[in-house]
């Protein structure tokens, strides 16, 4: 088994859904009060 490999794999998807959810926020602010 190659547990780095999944690791990294899983730290790269997160960190992309991480960096989109931050640019959506910045992007639309008024989404984050309703």
């Amino acid at each position: 088994m190659c547990i780095i490999c999944s690791v990294y794999i899983f730290a790269s998807m997160y960190r992309l859904v991480f960096s989109v959810l931050i640019s959506c926020v910045l992007s639309h602010p008024c989404n984050v009060t309703k």
